[in-house]
């Protein structure tokens, strides 16, 4: 394996400085700006993910379309695969400018949204609320009814539970595609302006304190102990870059190391 570092290039970890200076004035506001900056991020590989979903969704819709123009039968689980592709998007949409939580500050999205997207963004987080994580109203999703056959004649009855469910209703996967799209922007506008504050107070840093980088230098950061060996080149590669929307690399968790399947995004 090569390493793209130079010589000169030598790797910090300012989160473990920030515990290392966290009694320390002068490095009172650096801790605040790395969670932004970092918590921009994230909601960046969210939605980025949430993209990518929602564009194998449109994928898989194809397949079946034209599988059907074709009279083939189209099979349940091509079905499932496409619905589950939606709903994790919406999911991971949510997530990102839904939701708050200790870890991570929120993405402020609805302010910056356009009348039609602020519209269709109520949609998606009343469609995660009162649909896919809890059973409220499920509206032109789902409907159920409880039926009862009687035959008189005979003089016995029956039972059934009708159910009808849409995989995926192509005029909300539409309407979200163009959310995210918004989205997206609104989001690397709000990572750009996250990781220039956090740059502004290094370099305040390095001005105002002579021993910063004798501080950085005891919070080294170990790539070898962070990412799997085949995701180090690529993060060392990536160094420097402004890539404004870099792909995630999904990868499957061994059972030995948990027996659980998920995904890590590549490294920027």
């Amino acid at each position: 394996m090569s390493d793209n570092r130079n010589d000169t290039t030598e790797l910090f970890d300012l989160n473990d400085l920030t515990n290392a200076v966290a009694t320390d004035p002068r490095f009172a506001k650096l801790g605040p700006a790395i969670k932004q900056a970092t918590s921009m991020s994230s909601v960046r590989n969210d939605l980025s993910r949430a993209s990518e979903m929602i564009a194998a969704c449109k994928e898989s819709q194809g397949r079946i379309r034209a599988a059907s123009g074709q009279g083939k039968t189209v099979s349940r689980a091509d079905a499932v695969v496409t619905q589950a592709l939606l709903m994790q998007a919406i999911l991971l949409y949510t997530r990102a400018v839904h939701s708050k939580g200790k870890g991570r500050n929120k993405l402020q999205i609805t302010n910056h949204l356009s009348t039609s997207g602020r519209r269709i963004h109520d949609q998606i987080v009343e469609l995660r609320n009162r649909y896919l994580a809890h059973f409220g109203e499920p509206g032109r999703w789902e409907r159920h009814r409880a039926v009862l056959a009687l035959d008189i004649e005979r003089g016995d009855m029956a039972l059934s539970y009708p159910h009808e469910s849409y995989y995926v209703r192509a005029e909300e996967a539409r309407a979200f595609e163009a959310l995210l799209a918004e989205a997206n922007r609104i989001a690397d506008e709000a990572y750009a302006t996250a990781a220039s504050r956090l740059n502004l107070q290094i370099n305040r840093l390095f001005d105002d304190c002579p021993d910063f980088l004798n501080r950085l230098r005891q919070v080294p950061f170990n790539p070898e102990s962070f990412f799997d060996a085949d995701e180090i080149e690529g993060y060392l590669g990536s160094i420097g870059s402004r890539h404004p929307n870099a792909p995630t690399s999904p990868k499957i968790v061994a059972p030995d190391q948990g027996g659980v399947h998920g995904s890590r995004p590549s490294p920027r």
